[in-house]
């Protein structure tokens, strides 16, 4: 508002002046009005989104009934902070999630077997530090088993 002008306004008079028309310079209550018009626009579009979101979650309902919003990556949920659709972003993070876990079936496979002595299943230090969220999220409970064992809980 530093860069805003005073507003003129040309108002017809019954006196005659060169044009017919007096300047008027001084701040108007309009200004006040435009403060409370953005503010209305702007609890509007909050409307909007929330019944956009609404109907999305319908629709994600309606076309994936189990559908698990928990399993939402952070790139869906980038996504979706970017305007994204729901339905778009949660069948994406669902086919990252598929593609990732075909990957680690893979690995499995090949794979020459624990190189850990203990064969109890958990984790060690370093492999949780390397984990993304996805796979601490997915592997919660054998994780914090793994925790409490290194700090000597068993």
């Amino acid at each position: 508002m530093e860069n805003e002008k005073a507003t003129e306004i040309y108002v017809s008079t019954e006196e005659s002046s060169e044009n017919g028309t007096e300047t008027l310079s001084s701040p108007l209550p309009y200004e006040e009005m435009r403060g409370e018009i953005e503010a209305l626009k702007e609890t509007v579009r909050g409307i909007h989104r929330g019944q956009s979101t609404a109907s999305e979650l319908r629709t994600l309902v309606s076309l994936i009934p189990n559908a698990d919003l928990s399993l939402l990556d952070e790139e869906a949920f980038s996504a979706i902070e970017r305007g994204e659709s729901l339905v778009c972003s949660y069948l994406l993070s669902e086919r990252r999630r598929n593609a990732a876990d075909e990957q680690n079936r893979k690995n499995a496979l090949s794979s020459a077997g624990e190189a850990r002595g203990g064969g109890d299943g958990l984790y060690s230090l370093e492999e949780i530090k390397n984990m993304d969220r996805r796979a601490v999220r997915r592997n919660f409970d054998k994780v914090m088993k793994s925790l409490e064992k290194a700090k000597g809980g068993f």
